[in-house]
């Protein structure tokens, strides 16, 4: 295990969904260094697109890794106080606003999730706070 604690409090395993650390490692920053460029300049990126460009792993849509690659991404950024930057990451052709798991994650962290566009539209702005500040 390392000393690592997801969002539910548990040690992170140094293995997850059987990817070594290193890659694992890689991968997350490589997905944070994309979504932190689209923050930005004020931007978004659709599930697929964010998908191909992170190399170190080849997820897919709607896997187990993919998501909790994204809960990690979500939950550091906000503990070093730039939000989760996760909200740049929306269904691009439907509702376009961020998946299901994206607001169960916002509530575990204290947002108010009642109304999903708002919390959103708050997270977002939010993140491009942040960043804009970089």
């Amino acid at each position: 295990m390392s000393d690592q604690r997801a969002v539910s409090g548990e040690p992170v395993p140094d293995n997850r969904f059987g990817y070594p650390p290193a890659v694992w490692e890689t991968a997350r920053e490589e997905m944070r260094r994309v979504l932190s460029e689209r923050a930005k300049i004020r931007g978004i990126i659709g599930y697929a697109e964010l998908i191909s460009e992170v190399s170190a792993i080849q997820f897919e849509r709607h896997s187990a890794p993919f998501t909790a690659m994204l809960q990690e991404v979500a939950a550091l950024e906000d503990a070093a106080g730039r939000g989760m930057i996760t909200a740049v990451v929306i269904h691009k052709y439907r509702d376009k606003l961020p998946g299901p798991e994206f607001f169960v994650l916002a509530e575990r962290l204290g947002r108010d999730t009642s109304d999903r566009a708002r919390c959103w539209s708050d997270e977002v702005e939010r993140v491009y706070g942040a960043w804009s500040r970089d």
